[in-house]
C-alpha cells in the first residue's frame, strides 16, 4: 500500500443520485389563464372536440377576412358584370327563337310559295302570265286561277303594265319592269299588291305565244281595230286587218300586244285576252300532252312552277274555258299623274277588295280570310 492513503467518503454521500422529479403538466384551465396553446404533449390525449372552457375563460373572436385589394376587387366585379351580360343575351336569344317559331308556324299564310301549300284545304291555284317584249318588259299580264272545288272554275285579272306596284327591296316600280328584275318578282309584286298567295310566274316571249298559238292550230278573234307596223325607214303597213278572222302565231302575237297611240292601256289588254280565250280552248285535254307541248317552245316559255305542274294547270283551265266556268275581268285600277307624262295607275282599293273576295277568295291566307286587302294607293 502506498503512503497515500485513499480518502473515504461518507455514508451520506454514497446514497444514489435521483433523477430530478419532473415537472407536472399543467391543466387546460391553467394553459387557458396563462395564454397558452391548448394544444397538448405529442404523447398526451388528444382534446375532447366538444370541450368547452371553463367559466370566465377569455375565447378568441372569429377573425374575419379584410376586404380584397383594389385590382381583386375590380376584376372580381368585371366578372360579375359580364355573367349579367351572358345571361341577358340567353334570355334575348331564347325570346327571338320564339318569335322566329310562332311566325313560321302562324306568320307565313302570306307568302308566295310554288307549291301553294300555304293555305291548308286551299283548292286555288294561281300562276301570272306575262307576254314579254323587247328588254324583257311585260306587254301583257295576266293573274290565271283554277279552283277544284266542285266542277272547277277558272278566273283571269287583266293587269296593266303602267300600274304602280311596291316590291320588297325595289320600292315602286311599273309592274311592266317586274320581269326585268328577277323571275319570281311579278309573283311577289302581285301578292303584295292584292294580298293573296300566288304559286308562280310563267314567261312568254312573243315567239313563245306564236308558237303556242300555232300549236293550237290559230284561234278564232274579232279583231277590233288594224294592227300597223311602222318600219325602221318610216313606211307603215296593215300587219292585221280589222274584222272576225283566224289568226295564226305571228299575227296573234302582234295583236295581242298591240296599243295604237293614244289608247288606253286597257285597250290592248281587251285584244289578249281574246287570244288567251282562244289559246285555252284549244289547249289538250290530257296535262301531258299539254306539258309536252310547253317543251316544245323551248325559250320561249321559261315558268317557275315545275313543267308538270304548269301543264296540269293549264289543262284544267282549259277544260274550265270549253265547259264556260272561266271568267275574264280587268284589274280595278285608277290613274295618276307621277310627273312623267306616261300613264300609270293605282289600284283602286274597294272594286280591287269586291274582286279578290269574289273571284281569288281561294287564295286569301288563312288569317285574312275575310280581312282587307293590301292594295297600295
Amino acid at each position: 500500500m502506498s503512503g497515500k492513503h485513499a480518502r473515504r467518503t461518507p455514508p451520506e454521500a454514497m446514497e444514489p443520485t435521483l433523477p430530478a422529479a419532473t415537472p407536472a403538466v399543467p391543466t387546460l384551465e391553467e394553459r387557458l389563464a396563462a395564454g397558452r396553446p391548448t394544444r397538448p404533449p405529442a404523447d398526451g390525449p388528444p382534446p375532447e372536440p366538444d370541450a368547452a372552457p371553463a367559466t370566465g375563460a377569455p375565447v378568441a373572436a372569429p377573425v374575419l377576412p379584410g376586404p380584397p385589394p383594389p385590382r381583386q376587387a375590380a376584376r372580381e366585379d368585371r366578372v360579375r358584370r359580364s355573367r349579367r351580360s351572358r345571361l341577358g343575351l340567353a334570355g334575348l336569344v331564347g325570346v327571338v327563337v320564339l318569335a322566329i317559331g310562332a311566325w313560321a308556324l302562324f306568320g307565313r299564310g302570306g307568302d308566295t310559295g310554288s307549291d301553294g301549300a300555304a293555305g291548308a284545304g286551299r283548292t286555288q291555284s294561281t300562276v301570272v302570265l306575262q307576254v314579254v317584249g323587247p328588254g324583257t318588259t311585260a306587254l301583257s299580264s295576266a293573274l290565271l286561277a283554277h279552283d277544284t272545288a266542285g266542277d272547277g272554275s277558272g278566273a283571269a285579272v287583266l293587269i296593266p303594265s303602267a300600274l304602280v306596284v311596291d316590291l320588297p327591296g325595289f320600292g315602286s316600280v311599273p309592274y311592266g319592269q317586274t320581269a326585268v328584275l328577277s323571275k319570281t318578282a311579278p309573283a311577289l309584286a302581285v301578292s303584295q299588291t292584292l294580298g293573296i298567295i300566288v304559286d308562280g310566274s310563267w314567261a312568254l316571249t312573243a315567239a313563245g305565244l306564236a308558237g303556242l298559238v300555232d300549236a293550237v292550230g290559230g284561234v278564232e278573234v274579232e279583231v277590233d281595230r288594224e294592227v300597223l307596223r311602222t318600219d325602221a325607214g318610216g313606211t307603215t303597213t296593215v300587219l292585221v286587218p280589222a274584222g272576225p278572222q283566224r289568226l295564226d302565231g305571228p299575227l296573234a302575237a302582234a295583236y295581242a300586244t298591240y296599243l295604237a297611240p293614244g289608247e288606253p292601256e286597257q285597250s290592248r289588254l281587251a285584244r289578249f285576252t281574246d287570244v288567251l280565250q282562244g289559246v285555252l280552248a284549244g289547249l289538250p285535254a290530257e296535262p301531258a300532252e299539254v306539258t309536252a307541248l310547253l317543251g316544245g317552245l323551248g325559250a320561249g316559255s321559261t315558268s317557275t312552277v315545275p313543267a308538270d305542274r304548269l301543264g296540269s294547270f293549264l289543262a284544267a283551265l282549259g277544260a274550265d274555258q270549253r265547259g264556260d266556268r272561266a271568267t275574264y275581268q280587268n284589274l280595278p285600277v285608277r290613274t295618276v299623274d307621277v310627273g312623267s307624262g306616261a300613264p300609270a295607275y293605282v289600284v283602286d282599293p274597294e272594286p280591287t277588295e269586291q274582286l279578290v273576295s269574289s273571284v281569288l277568295a281561294g287564295s286569301l291566307p288563312p288569317q285574312r280570310a275575310g280581312g282587307p286587302v293590301r292594295v297600295l294607293v
